[in-house]
């Protein structure tokens, strides 16, 4: 009989330095980004010229807002 020759066995590792190298491109980016959303701009709200008190309002009652420019 012919002695037909075997492959080495396979080795199933998993490579982790292709990984961690993702996880911390990934760490820096959110520290670099974590910072810019933070900051914010202050709104001067409107005021009511004539406000009135809503009695029976409720959580439905819409509320209208107008924005001029």
């Amino acid at each position: 009989m012919a002695h037909k020759p075997t492959a080495p066995p396979t080795v199933a590792d998993i490579n982790v330095t292709p990984l961690v190298d993702v996880m911390l491109v990934l760490l820096i980016i959110f520290m670099v980004i974590t910072p810019m959303l933070q900051k914010g701009f202050s709104v001067d709200m409107a005021k009511a010229m004539n406000p009135r008190l809503m009695q029976d309002a409720e959580k439905e009652d819409a509320t209208i807002i107008a924005v001029t420019r």
